[in-house]
């Protein structure tokens, strides 16, 4: 559901609160930086940057980090061992890591609560094993999850081949 949001522009990130005049400033509630969208909320800010760079290829992080934000997105979901360091389910592992990114961000603008950046990590990985040991029986090789919500398109239809 998150990722739909995402992809919808319909999370609400504090660039759009901003515009919907339900804050005074659109910074990031994390890291401080002048504006928070989706680019910088999931992927730029020191807060995302800590947990990709420890999932990321090193050889692939450069342009992990600098591909526009939908084709960031596509190619993480689509092109399951492009930028991973493990070869098992990218897809589910990225869309996990961005909603602990997502959960993370919530709890430090509404509640006195956060976690840290290795509490989402390990929150991020537990989740991952757990889907793993759920679907293990029941997932065909193909990817259904990609294919349910994108149809079919290939990776390399996003540029990062």
């Amino acid at each position: 559901m998150l990722l739909w949001l995402i992809l919808k522009g319909k999370v609400l990130t504090n660039s759009e609160r901003y515009r919907r005049h339900l804050v005074v400033d659109s910074c990031c509630g994390l890291c401080g930086a002048t504006e928070e969208d989706f680019s910088h909320l999931f992927r730029d800010c020191t807060e995302a940057r800590l947990l990709w760079v420890r999932v990321v290829k090193d050889e692939k992080l450069a342009k992990f980090l600098s591909i526009d934000f939908r084709t960031w997105l596509m190619a993480n979901i689509e092109n399951r061992q492009h930028f991973s360091i493990t070869k098992e389910d990218w897809d589910i592992a990225f869309c996990t890591f961005l909603w602990n990114i997502w959960v993370n961000r919530n709890y430090r603008m509404f509640s006195p609560e956060s976690i840290s950046f290795e509490g989402i990590y390990h929150r991020s990985m537990w989740m991952i094993a757990e889907f793993g040991r759920a679907s293990s029986s029941l997932r065909p090789a193909n990817n259904i999850f990609t294919a349910s919500l994108f149809g079919s398109m290939g990776g390399s239809a996003y540029g990062v081949d």
